[in-house]
């Protein structure tokens, strides 16, 4: 049987094993098919399973909360060397994991290491005794990647801003707990040289993954594209708001399609919750009329769904021993963002034998918005799910990273003059660097 026979036929068993909705189901059909499936890895939900690390739905005073991206608070794992280890007794290995802290919560972390003494600092203890913890592991790459236009565009002031809040993260990164705990006092438990050295080092090593990268999944692609796809969702919502939710979720996906070149499956989820709640989805709740600020709530919900991607994509990130699985998490305060993470949960995921994700999320717009309409829609919207219109897809994307991130920066501005059309507003004006890059270590 040809390689592309035996990888299909092990899409179809993934497709079964996904559906069943019992891990022993699943389970039993992965050792029956271990041939085929020897190189994929699944992540399920279920109730007997494991707490993936520390990233569970965990809550503290003041409404902060830890979210996982999984809808179930154990999951199980399975792989070809997981079960041939259980088969022979039990399966132990360790799973690596990391917590990722939005701008919010950030600033409420750096004014406690200023002064815990503060009423919001003090709001937030219980948070800092959980992040000393020797457990969690403190991620500073999404802040870094959100501000390095900042660090390599901005003004001497922003550039030392940015290292100023990575001197913090390495902080945070060090506390010492027991110290903590006795007087209430951050510190780090590495000296200040050693935590500048980091803080270039880390500064340094992105700069130059964000200046060389050409991998289509690259965070400048990625957020900008995110970008024009929630505007085009405010426009859709804005200006044909007297169509059914169904109708706009096609015109949506008709400019996915022949736009974008994806079909993106958080952005499916979070366009219907906002066409049939409005302003009362709390994350579109800054997106109005006549607002000047629309762009920058905008830039900023497109950051959001982009942490939220990087998190899924972490899932399938290489490890190695004594890790075997890699899970993240979100710390946040913001319950905009937080309703967004639910709404995008994982149901499952699916690591490829190329080391892609299968993100398996809970909703399914086909068991939602597409459910009881007539069948001539339904069908136009099963069309773009199609092998034809996958193909066409891809023949869209040509695979020219520089000429694709063009297109969209093209798009962008596009689609913000068009809905400044809508919301009768000025269209912001774009301030290109006018001069040559200046690197971090220039200050």
């Amino acid at each position: 049987m040809s390689d592309i026979s035996n990888y299909t036929k092990a899409e179809d068993l993934v497709e079964r094993i996904v559906n069943l909705g019992s891990s022993l189901e699943a389970l039993n059909i992965f050792r029956s098919n271990q041939k085929l499936l020897r190189d994929w890895k699944f992540i399920l939900p279920s109730d007997k399973g494991i707490m993936p690390g520390l990233c569970v739905n965990r809550s503290f005073k003041n409404n902060a909360v830890v979210r996982s991206l999984f809808s179930s608070e154990r999951v199980v794992v399975f792989d070809q060397k997981t079960i041939s280890e259980m088969e022979k007794g039990k399966s132990e290995f360790a799973i690596d994991f990391s917590l990722s802290l939005d701008t919010m919560m950030f600033s409420y972390v750096e004014n406690y290491i200023r002064d815990p003494s503060r009423a919001d600092s003090i709001r937030i203890s219980d948070v800092m005794q959980f992040i000393a913890s020797p457990e969690v592991s403190i991620d500073a790459i999404p802040y870094l990647q959100e501000n390095m236009h900042n660090l390599l565009y901005g003004s001497r002031f922003q550039k030392y801003k940015v290292y100023k809040n990575v001197l913090s993260y390495e902080i945070i990164r060090s506390i010492d707990k027991r110290h903590l705990t006795l007087t209430k006092e951050i510190r780090s438990i590495i000296s200040r040289k050693q935590r500048r050295r980091n803080a270039i080092e880390l500064i340094s090593n992105n700069e130059k993954l964000y200046m060389q990268s050409n991998k289509e999944d690259d965070f400048r692609y990625s957020q900008k594209m995110m970008y024009c796809i929630i505007i085009k969702i405010v426009i859709i919502h804005m200006k044909y708001g007297h169509q059914t939710v169904a109708e706009r979720m096609l015109k949506l996906m008709e400019f996915l399609d022949e736009e974008i070149g994806y079909i993106t499956a958080r952005e499916m989820l979070l366009a219907p919750e906002y066409f049939q709640r409005g302003h009362n989805l709390k994350f579109f709740g800054k997106i109005q009329k006549g607002r000047e600020d629309i762009f920058s709530n905008l830039e900023n919900m497109a950051w959001d769904m982009w942490h939220i991607r990087q998190c899924e994509k972490g899932i399938s990130k290489r490890v190695s021993e004594p890790y075997r699985y890699f899970f993240s998490a979100l710390l946040t305060q913001d319950n905009r963002f937080i309703e967004v993470i639910d709404i995008c949960s994982l149901d499952a995921a699916i690591i490829k034998p190329n080391g892609t994700l299968q993100p398996v999320h809970s909703k399914n717009v086909f068991d939602t918005v597409f459910k009881d309409q007539p069948a001539y829609i339904v069908a136009r919207a099963r069309g773009f799910y199609s092998n034809g219109s996958r193909r066409k897809r891809e023949m869209r994307r040509d695979g020219k990273l520089g000429k694709i991130i063009e297109n969209y920066n093209t798009m962008s501005l596009r689609l913000e003059k068009d809905l400044s059309i809508i919301c009768k507003i000025e269209q912001r004006q774009v301030i290109e660097p006018n001069h040559a890059i200046c690197r971090f270590l220039d200050l």
